[in-house]
């Protein structure tokens, strides 16, 4: 049931879709052209076909924004060139489809720029779709749509006028389309400028019925910026795939992007001189940086990049793998001019060039008088073959300019050919070369098998030159600095074979260790005559030569010096500084002369035998070690002290600490001591005051009581001491009495039980008169004030009440 829903759905699409192509309406309708003068015109256009006469938008502003079926189309009736026409306009178009059946959806003119974005082209074959001349199009996730799928068509989507103008497409994803003819896909004019984001594009190819491949081009430009893009098997993408050669001061910058399968199907004869073919190619620069190329191949030169110009070729931070090219120049790049390369942190590996007749140049080829330089950058089993002849397995140079190399490694690569083989990795002829900080790592040049021999191992080697490079009229100041070549091969020159330079080049910290010439000599290094090095601290070691006949180190085809009688002493100062060697003898020969024996001594001048370098070193290390125990039991010690002192200062802030502390809590216990102490002396304070307060009323009364309660001896009016009788008082001479009198009654003892008297007191004062204890009470005057205070007693009131 769900089936039969799903068709009927399908169905209903198509008849609404079908019947909003019927009900055409006008564009200049939906905008209400003509019906108001405003500059702004803004439509939302629903599902149907516009057709429109075409509009002068020049000066205004326009914009409209259609659904999934909404279609604008030319009238064929009326003679316009385009839809949209206009200088300094402003348009706005989204999410629409456009027809343009001979004619363009827009012409940018002056000051203009028009957005096409989320819309898309129809047609059996899409071309000519946009005229940029002095504006600006901007091109945002375009879409196409082919009426025949099996002719899936694009050329010219872009042209541009004699005023340029720019292009930029953004978010375009383009797959599985042929671009007719020779025509680009972005432009055949002269572009002021074309930018590529963040695009990709898809099985691109070239269709190869028009007259000619030569002139093909797929963006025609001045300046191209690609950023963050993909092209995935595209016919031509760098040699008008996408982007042909540049024109007159153009500029080309490739950044964050991807070529992977990508290939160059030009053919460029040898009566089709490149120099003729890119007359118009003279000071255009180009810059790749960050970008990957891998597997992409070229039927002629340039397997990855093809340049052609007097200007400036830049590669940065960029791998190129497996690029081949089968016209024998260039595996990945094919460099020809009088401009600048440099190369910097980039890598090449496997990269092959691969020639019907000669093969030059696996990774590189580079041609002209321009300016070359190579840093951080590693070679890696890039290979050259030719049929006849082999040259420079990673790179070829061949002109008068200045060549520097630094940084760079080149490891197990290959020149190889049926007759000759030159520079396992590197072809050098002509021009300033400096190499520093380089390292040559098993490289090879080899013959390879040929219709006369039945192996590659029964071919004759005798033409296989420079294992790791050969060097062709090299200009004086020519250098080599803290190079490395091992186990290099080759059948003259295991490293180096010097055919012909115009001044000595000089060798300086250069080693040389196990190479290999297999049949002739110079293991190291190969050179035709005395006169074309200088050796500087260099050593050598475990090179061979083959046989007797020939140096294992260095091997010279002749002395280079016309005279009956050579001063050999004076060649070798002249040739060799301070070198050594631990090759087997002999290891300097010259041809016609004979070995050379401790021209390249075990130890140079001047230095020690290994015996007594060792015992330097030991005496050295001894001296050095002690030094550094002294040094450190001096610092041990001092540390040591250090640590004492801060462990006791920290004690020491321990127990001031702790002391502070017990401070602090007896101050506080003090502290409460001295708030008891105060809290009694106050108490007792308040009690004296009582007791005066209860002494003054009683001496007010004449009275005075004696807490003891036994005898008191005091006073009385006329200065003589009486003793008076416990509680006794009676009131004499007048006494106020302003209280009841206050009688404590006398117990009364039985008469058996009285206790005795006690004795009177005794004191010596002769004045003081002494009388008998009498029951009776005594006058005691002095009881009419109060008692001195030395005399008050410390009682309160209560005490006297018991």
């Amino acid at each position: 049931m769900q089936f039969p829903h799903f068709v009927t759905v399908l169905f209903l699409t198509y008849i609404i879709h079908a019947q909003a192509k019927i009900n055409a309406g006008t564009l200049e309708g939906a905008l209400k052209w003509g019906e108001t003068s405003g500059i702004q015109k803004s439509a939302r256009l629903g599902e149907g076909r516009y057709l429109t006469g075409g509009l002068d938008v020049a000066h205004k502003h326009i914009s409209l924004h259609g659904s999934q079926f909404t279609e604008i189309e030319l009238n064929d009736s009326i003679n316009q060139k385009a839809i949209f026409v206009g200088e300094e306009a402003h348009i706005s178009l989204q999410s629409l489809r456009f027809k343009p059946v001979g004619n363009l959806v827009a012409v940018v003119e002056r000051q203009s720029q028009l957005l096409f974005e989320d819309s898309t082209l129809i047609g059996t074959t899409i071309k000519n779709s946009f005229e940029v001349n002095g504006g600006e199009l901007v091109l945002t996730n375009l879409k196409m749509e082919f009426e025949n799928v099996d002719e899936r068509r694009v050329s010219n989507l872009v042209i541009f006028g004699e005023s340029g103008g720019y292009l930029n497409v953004l978010k375009t994803s383009i797959d599985n389309i042929m671009t007719d003819g020779d025509r680009p896909l972005f432009g055949d004019g002269h572009a002021s400028e074309i930018t590529l984001t963040k695009c990709k594009f898809n099985q691109i190819n070239i269709g190869h019925s028009s007259t000619s491949n030569f002139a093909n081009n797929i963006i025609g430009q001045e300046n191209v910026i690609i950023q963050d893009c993909s092209f995935i098997e595209v016919e031509n993408v760098l040699m008008g795939g996408v982007v042909n050669g540049l024109n007159s001061n153009g500029n080309l910058q490739v950044i964050g992007s991807s070529f992977k399968s990508c290939h160059n199907t030009k053919h460029i004869s040898e009566k089709i001189s490149n120099k003729e073919y890119h007359t118009d190619i003279l000071s255009g620069d180009a810059s790749f940086s960050g970008v990957t190329f891998e597997d992409c191949t070229s039927q002629d030169f340039g397997g990855s990049i093809y340049f052609v110009s007097n200007g400036k070729l830049s590669i940065s931070s960029t791998t190129i793998k497996g690029s081949q090219s089968y016209g024998g120049k260039g595996g990945a790049i094919y460099f020809e001019g009088n401009g600048k390369l440099s190369i910097s942190s980039t890598t090449f590996k496997e990269c092959r060039s691969l020639g019907q007749l000669i093969g030059q140049g696996g990774a590189i080829y580079i041609e002209g008088n321009g300016e070359i330089s190579f840093s951080s950058s590693t070679f890696t089993e890039c290979q050259a073959f030719g049929l006849q002849i082999g040259q420079g397995g990673a790179i070829y140079i061949e002109g008068d300019g200045k060549h520097w190399i630094s940084s760079t490694t080149f490891k197990e690569c290959l020149a190889s050919g049926k007759e000759n083989s030159e520079g396992g990795s590197m072809y050098s002829k002509g021009g300033q070369n400096k190499l520093s900080s380089t390292t040559f790592k098993q490289s090879l040049a080899f013959i390879s098998e040929s219709q006369s021999s039945q192996s590659n191992i029964d071919a004759d080697q005798s033409k296989a030159l420079g294992g790791a490079l050969m060097v062709v009229d090299w200009k004086s100041g020519s250098s080599f600095s803290s190079v490395q070549f091992t186990t290099c091969v080759a059948g003259s020159g295991g490293g180096i074979y010097l055919a012909s330079a115009s001044g000595r080049i000089k060798f300086e910290v250069v080693s040389f260790k196990e190479n290999t010439a297999s049949i002739a000599g110079g293991g190291g290094i190969y050179a035709q005559d005395t006169k074309m090095i200088y050796l500087r601290y260099c050593t050598f070691s475990g090179n061979q030569g083959y046989g007797n006949e020939y140096g294992n180190d260095l091997h010279f085809s002749e002395l280079g010096v016309e005279t009956e009688q050579p001063d050999m002493l004076q060649i070798k100062k002249d040739m060799i500084y301070r070198s050594k060697s631990k090759s087997v003898e002999p290891r300097v020969y010259i041809a016609d002369v004979g070995p050379q024996i401790d021209w390249l001594p075990d130890h140079y001048e001047g230095e020690w035998p290994v015996w007594a370098s060792v015992a330097a070193i030991n005496v050295v290390v001894y001296v050095v070690v002690r030094a550094v125990v002294h040094y450190v039991e001096y610092v041990v010690a001092e540390d040591a002290l250090i640590v004492a002192i801060t462990v006791a200062s920290n004690a020491a802030a321990n127990v001031v600490q702790r002391m502070d502390q017990v401070i602090m809590i007896n101050a506080v216990q003090i502290v409460g001591v001295i708030k008891e102490r105060d809290a009694k002396l106050k108490t007792n304070v308040a009690r004296k005051v009582q007791i005066n307060a209860v002494v003054a009323r009683t001496a007010e009364e004449g009275r005075y009581y004696d807490k003891e309660g036994q005898q008191s001896q005091q006073r009385n009016g006329d200065g003589i001491a009486v003793v008076v009788a416990d509680n006794k008082y009676d009131l004499r001479y007048g006494a106020q009495q302003p209280y009841a009198a206050y009688q404590i009654p006398a117990y009364q003892y039985p008469q058996q039980n009285q206790p005795p008297l006690p004795p009177p007191l005794q004191h010596n004062n002769p004045q003081v008169q002494q009388n008998s204890y009498s029951p009776q009470q005594q006058f005691n005057p002095m009881y009419q004030q109060p008692p001195p205070q030395n005399q008050q007693l410390p009682y309160g009131k209560e005490d006297f009440l018991q």
